[in-house]
This record gives structure tokens, C-alpha cells and sequence, in this order.
């Protein structure tokens, strides 16, 4: 599934087109020495006062263009910007090519670009190259939506189905392949037995990445017991897909 939440600005993908004309091309990574991007549409908009308006103005974006200002050091070797730099002193057509922007969700940018405002390296004598450039999308560039998860979960027990010699001061755990919806995070979904039915009493902990649920049993289990941890085919990740089963986690305590 998509990445949720808050995430590193090292988890965009940005690709450059280093043999333009050349089908189907060759992306190369924009990354290696680079440590900050700056996206900016650059937006004109048109404010204008009407008479019906009571003094207020409303804005209309007349134009736009998609720049984005990448800064770092010179990394000599690397095929991106090797490329830029290959192009310090061209113009016109020869600094034009294709650019990809792959965002932490998986959605996409994509389109003919040109390669602006290419500076350095410079600095001190006992510093690193610094370096910046500009990676102008000419036209509106083709927004592709990251694919929606139609992936179920998958969970993993501890103790694995079928253990035996379970120490009787354990918790159970499951660790889902993804994050799942803490409110279905409930008695009713995750739940322990003895091999009889008897429930056991304990709480329910979810961990700060919604990927693992821990049973704490109030007490102790009971020695060379058989028991049963289930969690149910109710358990959803955040995109509302379901486990496509019951896990039925079968163990005996020592």
C-alpha cells in the first residue's frame, strides 16, 4: 500500500532522461550529493475588484509553470549530474530533455523539461563543490495517481502456530505486513483461549506504527496448557482491505 503520514523528503524519486531522442531513454537518479529541492509553480494570478464584490477581490491563476530548484554538491561519476554539468554552456534545445518526479505515495510527474540556471561547483578551498540548477517542466506535465492497494494484509504470530514449551509470562504478538486500522484494534478481533474456549483476560496494545498488536494477559497462562490466539478476518489496513482469513495461532505453554 502507499506510505502514510509524515514522511523523509529522501523518499521522493526524482529521474532524469540522459539520452533525450533516444527511445526509450535512459533515467538516471537525481540524488546522490544533493540534500535539498524546492518545488514552486510559479502561479500567475489575475486579482480583480468587481462591482458586486462589496470591495473584495477574487484571484483567478491565469499560468503556470511547474520548477524545481534542486542545491547540494558536485558528485563527479554520478551519470545525472554528470549530464547536467555536460550542459553548462549549451543552449536552446540542447538543454532540454524528459524529468520524472515520483512522490512518497507512489503518484508521478512526469514530463519534457528544461535544465535552467546551472551553478558551480563553488566554495572554499577545503569545501565541497556547491552546486544548484533549476529543472523547468515545459508545459503541464502528465500527473499520474498512485495505484490504489487492493493488497489484503499479512500477519506472523509469536508464538508460531504450533509451538510448544510457550513460556507462561509471554505476551502474544502479531506483526501485520502493513499498517491496520487501530479502531478495529478491539476484544472482538484479536482474543486468546485455552483448546476448551475459556478466554483469557489481558489488554490490547498497538504499537506507534499500527503494525503490531501485543496481548498481555493478566495473569500468567497456565503450564503445559494447550491455548489458541486468533485475530480476525476483520482486521483491515488503512486502504480497508481485510486479512483473507482468520490466523488461528495453535500453542502449548511448557
Amino acid at each position: 500500500m502507499p506510505p502514510q503520514g509524515l514522511l523523509l523528503q529522501s523518499t521522493h524519486l526524482f529521474e532524469l532522461n540522459t539520452t533525450p531522442g533516444v527511445a526509450p531513454g535512459t533515467f538516471a537518479r537525481l540524488a546522490e550529493g544533493l540534500n535539498n529541492f524546492e518545488p514552486n509553480t510559479n502561479e500567475e494570478v489575475a486579482q480583480d475588484t468587481y462591482l458586486d464584490g462589496k470591495g473584495f477581490a477574487s484571484s483567478t491563476v491565469t499560468g503556470a509553470q511547474l520548477i524545481l530548484t534542486f542545491t547540494g554538491h558536485r558528485k563527479f561519476g554520478n551519470p545525472a549530474q554528470d549530464y547536467i554539468f555536460s550542459k553548462l554552456t549549451k543552449l536552446g534545445s540542447e538543454r532540454e530533455t524528459d524529468f520524472r518526479w515520483t512522490l512518497p505515495d507512489g503518484s508521478k510527474f512526469e514530463g519534457a523539461c528544461t535544465i535552467a540556471n546551472i551553478e558551480g561547483p563553488s566554495g572554499d578551498a577545503n569545501a565541497k563543490g556547491e552546486i544548484s540548477f533549476e529543472i523547468h517542466f515545459n508545459g503541464e506535465p502528465t500527473f499520474t495517481p498512485a495505484a490504489a492497494d487492493g493488497t489484503p494484509p499479512t500477519v506472523t504470530t509469536n508464538p508460531i502456530d504450533g509451538a510448544t514449551g510457550f513460556a507462561v509470562g509471554s505476551n502474544i504478538v502479531w506483526t501485520f505486513s502493513e499498517a491496520i486500522q487501530s479502531s478495529l484494534v478491539t476484544d472482538a478481533n484479536f482474543f486468546v483461549t485455552k483448546a476448551d474456549g475459556t478466554p483469557v483476560a489481558g489488554t490490547l496494545a498497538l504499537s506507534a506504527g499500527n503494525t503490531v498488536v501485543t496481548f498481555d494477559p493478566t495473569a500468567n497462562l497456565t503450564a503445559a496448557t494447550d491455548y489458541i490466539a486468533v485475530a480476525t478476518r476483520n482486521v483491515k489496513d488503512v486502504a480497508g482491505n481485510a486479512l483473507a482469513a482468520n490466523s488461528i495461532t495453535n500453542f502449548r505453554t511448557v
